[in-house]
């Protein structure tokens, strides 16, 4: 190896017996894409045109953005009579586009949401932006959740509206609110209080005297709850709020049920009257920007609240617990049809007295029925000491049915007159010694 020549070099030419190495081989220089289509195309079998016309196919493809349509947009296996029932109920479409507009108009003076603004903008009956605070698609959510809701009122199952207050955070804390959080949360106690199925939807509502946001839900809860609802208070007490719990029965479903869910951007300063509600006023833009931050990374079905039913696709499906209410609630209902009616009539209540001697007869108040029914032994009631109207006749011809047979209020028994009494009470008014109007009449 001569001076100057690196041990690889050298190496190489031993390799090759002493002569100059060979030059290395280098891949062609890449042609770009267009020249390269440009090319007269060298023959091929038919397979081989085959496979490159489906990479051409697939390449054209995948430059086209598609989406499945949102799922609701759908109806979910809902008849469609029922939506125009719900249409009837919530904002109209003229309402959805005046606060779309405004929430733009709010978003543009808060700033720092161009991307919500343009998806916003860009939003179509076609291909919906899904974003919460645009209320063309919040109309339609609105729309789905209530159908699908309706959709299990049909069962013979008591139904009931549940307002259940969260949590409260200050004006600028709304978006530190993890809402999955609260549910699960929610959905420990509703489990423990004894409720099976409920589903709902979630929302915040700003309370301006005190400059703080409330979040809530409204559920639709099936079964019997009057035990659980009182669990479910005293559960709810170390919250700190006055009114944690509020229940009413449901007895307009349309009315009530399209109330679960709702994304409003107003608050009502003013307090409740008999009248109803106070007066609704638009949120200012910094409250529309709190509530923009805090729908940020979340869609419609993190808002909705499923307890023993899931959505599948479009569709929301009940799990066996809602079954199992279902079938309790039956087995309560005696139906003709299939022949399970009971056969012992049903146990007397409180406005039946017990059974003493040998009837059982109504009374005409709790009182007197509580008083036959357990009487004190130092204080003994006394027929004669009743007033007319709550005396208890007693019946001791029990078994006649002869059409004669009539009971007296005044004798206090349902005596047959013979024919001889008969005759005596039935005298002509002369020969009655004292008759009221009359004078005293000598039977002489």
């Amino acid at each position: 190896m001569t001076a100057g020549q690196s041990p690889r070099s050298s190496t190489r030419q031993r390799s090759h017996g002493g002569g100059q190495p060979a030059p290395r081989t280098r891949p062609a220089p890449s042609v770009p894409r267009d020249r390269a289509q440009n090319r007269p195309a060298q023959d091929m079998t038919a397979w081989a045109k085959y496979k490159a016309a489906k990479r051409a196919r697939l390449r054209m493809a995948s430059t086209i953005t598609r989406r499945a349509p949102a799922y609701f947009t759908r109806t979910g296996g809902v008849d469609r009579l029922l939506f125009d029932n719900v249409r009837l109920f919530i904002e109209t479409r003229a309402d959805a586009e005046r606060n779309r507009a405004r929430n733009l108009r709010s978003l543009t003076s808060a700033g720092n949401f161009p991307r919500l603004m343009g998806r916003m903008s860009r939003c179509d009956d076609g291909a919906p932006c899904e974003e919460l605070l645009c209320s063309r698609c919040a109309r339609r959510y609105r729309l789905w959740l209530a159908a699908q809701c309706l959709n299990f009122l049909v069962e013979p199952v008591e139904a009931h509206i549940v307002t259940i207050l969260l949590v409260a955070v200050g004006g600028a804390q709304l978006h530190k609110v993890d809402v999955r959080a609260e549910h699960a949360r929610l959905r420990k106690r509703l489990i423990r209080s004894g409720i099976k199925a409920a589903t709902g939807g979630t929302e915040a509502a700003y309370d301006a005297a005190n400059d703080r946001w409330i979040i809530h839900v409204h559920l639709l809860v099936f079964g019997e709850i009057k035990h659980a609802i009182t669990r479910l208070k005293e559960m709810a007490k170390r919250d700190g709020f006055e009114r944690p719990v509020k229940c009413q029965r449901v007895r307009d479903p349309v009315s009530q049920v399209t109330y679960v869910q709702k994304f409003a951007t107003y608050h009502r300063p003013g307090r409740a009257s008999a009248s109803g509600k106070g007066r609704p006023y638009p949120l200012k833009p910094r409250h529309v920007a709190e509530l923009a931050r805090w729908f940020e990374h979340r869609t419609f079905s993190d808002f909705a609240f499923l307890l023993g039913f899931r959505r599948r696709g479009s569709r929301i499906v009940a799990e066996p617990s809602f079954a199992d209410i279902v079938t309790e609630s039956q087995a309560q209902v005696a139906t003709w049809r299939r022949g399970d009616a009971r056969k012992r009539p049903p146990p007397p209540d409180a406005r039946f007295a017990m059974k003493s001697g040998s009837s059982v007869l109504p009374t005409s108040s709790t009182r007197v029925a509580t008083r036959l029914r357990a009487p004190h032994p130092n204080h003994a009631i006394r027929e004669d000491k009743l007033r007319p109207r709550d005396r208890v006749p007693t019946i001791h011809a029990v078994g006649t049915t002869s059409p004669r047979r009539r009971v007296n209020a005044k004798r206090g028994d349902d005596h047959v007159p013979s024919g001889d009494e008969h005759a005596r009470r039935f005298k002509p008014l002369g020969q009655h010694r004292h008759h009221r109007g009359t004078k005293r009449i000598s039977s002489r």
